[in-house]
């Protein structure tokens, strides 16, 4: 029991040793460090920000890392850039411990001095079972505020371009760097890349190529890249030049510089290509022979493309025309139509005066074919037939219908087929079969409203075709 009890005691103290130890160690640790407290514009400083906190320590959160210039100078938009974070542990004093380290890259516009406003840390520490406390504990931290001083640029060359260090590249289209057997007059494609290191690709400026006898040079468009490092950005420029010799012979490409700005040793550079000769090779007449070719081909291309497009618009001047004058065609020829319809009006009214039935059937089936088919109400064929049109009209007048009918049954009977109307009809029944016609002439004779609303009927009024005459 006396052995038992000791071994509890041992193991309580212990508990409270470790305990008291975590309590003491619960504070907040942090940095914002500068590679650099002074620099030119466009020159990269390279900013670490550290928190480190006791492993159990949670909720950390910081102010976010804000700059200002004196004189109201601005800040460049995105001036200050998150590079990379990174989170590892340690031990302290035998107790672990956690870090977060975020570094960032400031690039100054313009001289002055720039300040990184004050920064505050906060975490929050989990409730120990040794304490009475009901909530958990906070730490806080105030970092303050730095200063950076940014010069004036020295004397400057042509260009200013701040960097670690400057590289230039050079390979042609087949991707070697010797240069390729030339011909005159055929184009090849030199690559030449400037690689800046702790520089962005937006800030190097293009190249000043020199001219070369006997060759012209053709800069096409740049391509821009910058990457991330560990310690700062990589800019890549990269220049694709077109090459076409004019002689043939031995010609010498001069030598590419740029000068640069050593930040590390605070003094001028300069990076070059050296200079390069090439062989060029005459050239063979046969392409030009073909481009001659080609180009008279292309011209007589676009001369016919153009004689299409005025033929094109001849086509639809005229079809505009002549759809004009169908429309006058069809106004002018009104009174004709009137004119004839009178006509067989008359016909009409001779053959029921005459008491000739086979006449009147000829009269009025022409009087009907006068009318606009518009306004009969015919259902079915656009182009309606004669027995179509008959059966139209007795539905306009149903009582045109009943005295025809009782016309011909009087006409075939077996003792009427020498007499005539007068004989057969009374007189008042004559007058109702002229009144009858008289009213549905009214109804269906044509006029200039009605061959204007109804164009496409009318046209098949005026002019019957073989179908309709059947």
């Amino acid at each position: 029991m006396y052995r038992i009890a000791n071994c509890s005691f041992f193991l309580f103290a212990l508990y409270l040793l470790v305990h008291t130890s975590i309590a003491a160690s619960a504070t907040l640790e942090a940095s914002i460090i500068t590679d650099r407290d002074r620099a030119y514009p466009g020159e990269q400083i390279l900013i670490t920000f550290t928190i480190s906190a006791p492993a159990s320590a949670f909720s950390i959160t910081h102010d976010p890392l804000t700059l200002k210039m004196d004189k109201g100078l601005s800040i460049q938009k995105n001036a200050l850039q998150p590079l990379r974070q990174r989170k590892f542990q340690t031990r302290k004093d035998s107790l672990p411990w956690q870090h977060i380290e975020t570094r960032y890259t400031l690039f100054a516009a313009e001289p002055g001095l720039i300040t990184l406003n004050a920064v505050t840390i906060r975490a929050t520490l989990p409730v120990t079972s040794n304490t009475d406390q009901q909530r958990n504990p906070k730490l806080s931290l105030t970092l303050p505020a730095q200063t950076i001083n940014i010069q004036p640029i020295p004397d400057a060359k042509t260009t200013w371009l701040p960097a670690a260090r400057v590289e230039l590249e050079s390979e042609w289209a087949s991707l070697t760097d010797e240069a390729p057997v030339f011909t005159v007059g055929e184009p090849v494609n030199r690559r030449i890349r400037i690689i800046a290191t702790d520089q962005q690709a937006a800030a190097i400026p293009p190249l000043q190529i020199p001219s070369a006898e006997g060759v012209r040079t053709y800069p096409g468009a740049a391509q821009l890249e910058t990457s991330k490092r560990d310690n700062g950005l990589t800019g890549t420029r990269l220049e694709v030049l077109t090459l076409l010799p004019s002689e043939a012979g031995q010609l010498t490409l001069p030598a590419i510089t740029v000068d640069w700005w050593d930040t590390r040793n605070r003094a001028w550079r300069h990076a070059e290509l050296p200079a390069q000769t090439i062989t060029v090779q005459a050239g063979n007449l046969l392409p030009t022979q073909r481009t001659d070719s080609g180009s008279f081909y292309r011209v007589v291309s676009l001369l016919l493309a153009g004689l299409c497009l005025v033929l094109l618009g001849c086509c639809i001047w005229l079809w505009k025309q002549l759809k004009l004058q169908r429309k006058h065609d069809v106004v002018q020829f009104i009174p004709n139509t009137v004119s004839s319809e009178n006509k067989s009006w008359k016909r009409l009214r001779r053959a029921v005066s005459a008491g000739q039935l086979p006449e009147f059937r000829k009269a009025l089936d022409a009087w009907l074919l006068l009318t606009p088919a518009g306004k009969l109400p015919i259902k079915g064929s656009a182009s309606p037939k004669r027995l179509h049109r008959y059966n139209a009209a007795i539905t306009m007048e149903p009582k045109l219908g009943e005295i025809i009918n009782q016309w011909e049954r009087s006409d075939y009977s077996a003792d009427a087929q020498d007499k005539n109307l007068d004989a057969e009809l009374p007189k008042l029944l004559k007058q109702a079969l002229l009144q009858t016609l008289s009213s549905l002439r009214t109804r269906l004779r044509p006029t200039k409203k009605g061959i204007a609303a109804n164009d496409q009927s009318t046209r098949q009024a005026l002019y019957p075709t073989s179908r309709d005459v059947s």
